[in-house]
């Protein structure tokens, strides 16, 4: 009895075994005509490449900045075949799977091929929004600092944030991740933000604020060396920080007065440099 449950479990073997090993053997011919194919097709990209100058265009295109961005340093002669390859071989692992009956493997290589678009949008969506958040940080820190600005930097710097806010949420949008619970929190966060920043403004510091407009408006006027009047005391005018106006008097001597005092009428007078000589 134990000799032929034994015969039948050896016999079993070994119709498992010639059964399954002929797809072994040709899945391994498959996989290495496959690879060796890959090669090949990255070899010729590379080819291409090099003559086609795709170093020089990316250089002049802005694609080379953008890709190093994602951490890819490699010039695009190399990146794009090392792309290539890749892509290759997951498409010939998915027609290699489906010849060898191995569905589950094709069809999740499959469902990474149709969700591909979706990344590369949102890979793109990153790369133009980090872009933008860069030439709008520049932009918004020039202007700053040409209108006399002291937190030209910190504003340039929020600009960039909020941009590149945006875009994260736009490119998990691309990749079909819901981002209702992030829009909530966002709208709520900023409105708080708002909140605590009017009532700081109308309460809090009003006096600051008031000084910083006035030291604004006063920059464009007023420039150092004018001589300046400022009740009764008169003085060269030394230089307008955001809150306060340094004045150097007569006797060796500097004060500073709240920026305040240029919108008070009947308190303040001055004398342009040129004018006074």
């Amino acid at each position: 009895m134990l000799t032929e449950h034994l015969l039948t479990a050896w016999n079993d073997l070994v119709a498992t075994v010639t059964d399954v090993l002929p797809r072994i053997v040709m899945g391994i011919v498959i996989a290495v005509v496959l690879v060796l194919t890959a090669k090949f097709i990255r070899r010729m990209t590379a080819m291409a490449c090099r003559r086609a100058q795709v170093d020089k265009l990316s250089e002049a295109l802005g694609l080379s900045a953008l890709v190093a961005r994602l951490g890819v340093r490699q010039p695009a002669s190399e990146w794009i075949p090392a792309l290539v390859y890749t892509g290759t071989l997951l498409l010939f692992a998915q027609t290699g799977a489906t010849m060898l009956g191995l569905a589950p493997i094709a069809d999740s290589i499959r469902a990474f091929f149709s969700y591909l678009p979706n990344v590369i949008a949102a890979i793109a969506v990153l790369l133009a929004g980090s872009a933008a958040a860069d030439f709008a940080g520049h932009a918004v820190r020039r202007a700053a600092e040409d209108s006399g600005i002291d937190l030209a930097p910190t504003l340039g710097s929020v600009s960039s944030a909020l941009i590149l806010f945006v875009t994260g949420i736009m490119a998990l949008s691309q990749l079909r991740i819901d981002t209702e619970m992030i829009r909530i929190v966002t709208i709520c966060a900023l409105g708080g933000i708002a909140l605590a920043f009017g009532l700081s403004l109308g309460l809090g510091s009003r006096d600051v604020t008031r000084n910083m407009i006035a030291g604004f408006y006063a920059r464009k006027v007023l420039r150092p060396g004018d001589t300046v009047t400022v009740g009764e005391r008169t003085g060269t005018l030394v230089m307008i920080t955001p809150t306060q106006t340094v004045i150097a008097l007569p006797a060796n001597e500097e004060v500073a007065i709240s920026n305040s005092i240029f919108l008070d009428s009947g308190h303040f007078d001055y004398v342009l440099k040129g004018e006074a000589e």
